[in-house]
């Protein structure tokens, strides 16, 4: 079955079909366009169809209040009621602007994405984003931190200019916690569980990102431009602790989200030369969650001939074993130039 894309004025979602081959899925991930998704269930069966991330994520602390009930809520209301395409939402949440103070947590704007979904009838995947969106009070309360080059902005000396640095996606410079650092695990995964007890229960609450490891996005990428790759050398067995984080964590969010798919964005490898690492990680989820772990990759463009590329070989290697699937950029494009 081939995968079928429809252009949006969304920012994120994605698509998953039936393919024959063990009952395996293809899962493909659309950014700026639409996209399916599939529901966990004992007898493995999955719902298929358009999903559809309406600006949840950092975009959301651009809204004020007024724009937020006025503007925002009444259009996913009318997208859900008048786009009868649309099967589901992905929902991106981000850490440091729901617990700006420490235990103090603000979830009023997502409840009210959540009724409208619940008033449609609408599944929805939830993101938890640490990385860069990790509050200060983290660090301040011990967490050791990780002074991170934005991809790009090390050798470009307009970057601060770039609309990834203008919107806060990705600036020139931030930190991030080390991502084996305790307090940092401590406080990530007490949010965790305060998301798991507020929607964990939600019959539309299909599927959860696996997140602990991150700079900018739910992907598992980490900082590695040439400045970063020298910071991380100084920590002795880098490599092989930033495995064990994502071992542990994809065990923590099965216990935590035994109701839902567990999506791990996979595209690259968390640092250069993890390679085997990588498939370490892979292959514990595949073996102790085969009917639940997905993996997922995130560098379709459109523009070229991926076949070749690393992270489109991952899928292939494990496409008879797991769910996977694609995320395509070329919706992130402005004027036929690639999203910069």
């Amino acid at each position: 079955m081939s995968a079928i894309s429809i252009s949006m004025n969304s920012l994120w979602c994605f698509r998953l079909h039936r393919t024959a081959a063990a009952g395996a899925g293809l899962l493909l991930f659309l950014i700026g366009q639409a996209a399916s998704m599939c529901r966990a269930g004992e007898n493995e069966k999955f719902e298929s169809g358009l999903w559809w991330i309406p600006g949840t994520g950092i975009h959301m602390r651009g809204l004020n209040d007024a724009e937020f009930q006025s503007n925002y809520l009444p259009g996913l209301d009318k997208t859900l009621t008048e786009n009868k395409l649309l099967k589901g939402m992905y929902i991106a949440l981000v850490w440091d602007y729901i617990e700006i103070e420490e235990g103090r947590y603000t979830w009023d704007r997502y409840d009210k994405i959540i009724e409208i979904a619940r008033k449609h009838q609408t599944p929805y995947k939830l993101t938890l984003m640490p990385g860069l969106h990790t509050p200060k009070w983290v660090y301040e309360k011990g967490g050791a931190k990780f002074q991170a080059k934005a991809h790009g902005a090390a050798n470009n000396p307009n970057y601060a200019n770039s609309q990834k640095a203008k919107t806060g996606w990705a600036p020139p410079e931030y930190d991030i916690p080390i991502p084996w650092d305790e307090t940092f695990q401590k406080y990530f995964y007490r949010i965790t569980e305060a998301m798991k007890q507020r929607y964990g229960d939600d019959p539309l609450f299909v599927a959860v990102t696996i997140e602990i490891a991150h700079c900018q996005s739910g992907e598992w990428h980490l900082p590695k431009s040439d400045v970063d790759i020298r910071q991380w050398e100084k920590y002795p067995g880098y490599k092989e602790k930033i495995k064990q984080c994502w071992i542990s964590a994809i065990d923590r969010f099965a216990g935590l989200f035994p109701r839902q798919q567990l999506v791990l964005e996979c595209t690259s490898t968390p640092l250069n030369d993890m390679e085997r690492e990588a498939d370490e990680i892979l292959e514990h989820g595949i073996a102790k969650y085969p009917g639940r772990f997905t993996i997922q990759t995130n560098s379709l463009t459109g523009q070229s001939d991926n076949t070749n590329a690393s992270w489109y070989q991952r899928i292939l290697k494990y496409e008879d074993r797991i769910h996977n699937g694609f995320q395509c950029l070329a919706g992130m494009q402005q004027k036929g130039a690639p999203w910069r």
